[in-house]
Parts: C-alpha cells; structure tokens; sequence
C-alpha cells in the first residue's frame, strides 16, 4: 500500500465536494495502491468480475475529473476505487457511508455490490479456486 497523506485527502475532498467519512478513509489508508490476493466478486446473482490494484489518491482524483457522471448516471460522490479485468469500474459511495457500485462499461448498467467497503471486503473470494467438479 502507498502512504496517503493529509494534504492527499484534502485535495480529494476538495475535487469531489464533500468529506471523506472515517470508513472511506480506513479503506483507503489500509489499501491504496495495493493488489489484493483475493480478488473475485459478484456483482450479481450469477456474474463475477475481479478488482485491480486499489487506486492511489491521485490516481482517483486523476479518474475522477474525467468520468462525465451525468451521461453514466452516477451519484457525484462515487469516487472510483479500483478497475477489473475488463475495464469496468468498482465506486465507493461517499453519500451513502460507504456503499460499493459495480459500472459496467459497455451497457452503462449500475448495479449495487455491497451497503459497505467491510461488506464488499467481506465478499471477495480466491481467482484462483477450481470451477470443475472434483
């Protein structure tokens, strides 16, 4: 993980508006710029995706000022945690305390994957685990 200092946070906060809430900011002070082991979730009933390595604080102010937010219909305190595999882009909610979004990219389709970043944390399974029956 990469060191996040106070000056970083301020210019987050500044860029999109709003304070970053305590669970946010644990998150980000834990994970910023690491590659988590376990890296598999549902974003749906069925589908799975992966996460990336966790954005930097500038990385997500970089990511930030380019999303235009009114054509992907995405709540302005979303700010872009990380990407998977495919280029679609996990967002953790400000707004609602710490909520974690999944946007599909190709079909602009948004869907809820956690009410928390510890909900979501708690979701992510092994990559590398046998789809074949034993």
């Amino acid at each position: 993980p990469k060191k996040i200092l106070p000056e970083d946070i301020e210019e987050l906060e500044k860029v999109v508006g709003c304070s970053i809430n305590k669970e946010a900011y644990d998150f980000l002070k834990q994970y910023s710029g690491a590659e988590p082991e376990l890296n598999m979730f549902y974003f749906t009933k069925n589908e799975l995706s992966s996460i990336r390595e966790i954005n930097t604080i500038p990385e997500i102010i970089e990511y930030y000022k380019m999303i235009d937010y009114e054509i992907d219909k995405l709540d302005p305190f979303m700010i872009p945690i990380t990407f998977d595999q495919g280029g679609n882009q996990i967002y953790l909610s400000l707004r609602e305390g710490s909520a974690i979004y999944f946007l599909e990219h190709e079909t602009a389709d948004i869907y809820k994957v956690a009410n928390s970043i510890h909900d979501f944390l708690q979701m992510i399974i092994p990559d590398n685990f046998d789809l074949e029956p034993s």
